[in-house]
């Protein structure tokens, strides 16, 4: 039960990723000019999403008996996944502040 946690929150980090990669690239297109530049700051996202996925699920394993009703164990692993949000959203947030300094300090260099 633990392993379709983990899984699970790898893909919601993933997708997540997925839809936020192609606004995330023109915008660090725009400022960075690098095309390493993009592809790090692009890369180190993934690795955060996913390693937060990974950390937060893997000490909240599911403990429900074998014969406990189906509802049980989605409430067990909603519950679970409960952190998982949590850190993502501290995470995004997170990436989120510092993408908008990076933005800002390489845009007004830019202009000048």
């Amino acid at each position: 039960m633990e392993l379709a946690l983990i899984v699970t929150a790898v893909v919601i980090s993933v997708l997540l990723y997925l839809l936020l990669r192609w606004c995330l690239r023109d915008i660090i297109d725009e400022v960075v000019r690098l095309p390493a530049g993009r592809r790090f700051y692009l890369r180190m996202l993934l690795l955060v999403l996913i390693l937060v996925a990974v950390a937060s699920t893997i000490d909240n394993g599911v403990s429900v008996d074998t014969d406990a009703p189906f509802m049980t164990v989605v409430w067990e692993i909603a519950e679970s996944l409960q952190v998982f949000f949590i850190s993502l959203v501290f995470v995004l947030m997170t990436y989120a502040v510092l993408m908008t300094i990076l933005v800002a300090a390489l845009r007004r260099r830019n202009e000048q």
